[in-house]
C-alpha cells in the first residue's frame, strides 16, 4: 500500500528517519526508519514489523549507471558532449552547466576521439586523457568513475525521488487496516 494511499485512512507525517501515523490526533503507530534511509542503495526496511520499501518515482536524476550515454550526462547532470571542431573532426569538450549569474559554460575536458569512429556506429572502450569512452549505435558511453574522478561530474549517494510502500499484509496484522 502506498503512503498516498494510508494517508487516505489515517493522518501520516513522514520525516526522514520516521513514519508517525496518527488518528483524531492520536498516535497510532511510529514506525522509527533507518539513518542511512535515504540513501540511493537501501530499498527496503523493517519497522515494527512492517515491511517498507521505496521505489524510484522516475524523476530521479541521480546518476547510477556504470556507463553513461551523451544524452544521459546532459538530462542527469546538465553536463553537455559536443563537437568543437577545434583542429579536426574528431575534436570534442565537455561543457559544465550555466554557473549561477552567467550566460556560458564551463569547459570541463577536452577529447580527440578515434578518427576510426568518425564514420562507424560503434567503436571498443579507449581512454582518452584519463576518461574511458566507447561509441555504440552512434552514441558515445562515458565511464562514470573516470567522470567522478575528473570531477566532470559529483554523485550524491542519498536518493531525493522515491515513494514508500507498506506491505498490506503487515498492516492487516498491525490492526491498520482490515
Amino acid at each position: 500500500m502506498s503512503l498516498g494511499l494510508l494517508r487516505q485512512i489515517y493522518k501520516v507525517n513522514y520525516q526522514d528517519t520516521q513514519v508517525v501515523i496518527n488518528q483524531e490526533n492520536q498516535e497510532v503507530l511510529r514506525l522509527p526508519l533507518p539513518s542511512n534511509w535515504n540513501q540511493i542503495d537501501v530499498k527496503e526496511t523493517t519497522s515494527g514489523n512492517i515491511r517498507i520499501k521505496k521505489f524510484d518515482t522516475g524523476t530521479n536524476k541521480q546518476i547510477t549507471e556504470t556507463w553513461i550515454d551523451e544524452d544521459t550526462l546532459k538530462l542527469k547532470a546538465g553536463v553537455k558532449f559536443t563537437f568543437t571542431g577545434k583542429t579536426g573532426v574528431d575534436d570534442f569538450a565537455f561543457y559544465g552547466p550555466l554557473q549561477e549569474k552567467s550566460t556560458e559554460s564551463q569547459k570541463l575536458l577536452e577529447l580527440k576521439l578515434p578518427s576510426s569512429w568518425n564514420n562507424s556506429s560503434t567503436g571498443a572502450a579507449t581512454e582518452i586523457n584519463g576518461l574511458h569512452v566507447k561509441k555504440e549505435n552512434r552514441k558515445h558511453y562515458f565511464l562514470v568513475d573516470d567522470l567522478k574522478k575528473l570531477k566532470i561530474i559529483t554523485i550524491s549517494n542519498e536518493s531525493k525521488d522515491f515513494t514508500i510502500y507498506f506491505n498490506v499484509d503487515d498492516l492487516i496484522a498491525a490492526g491498520l487496516i482490515k
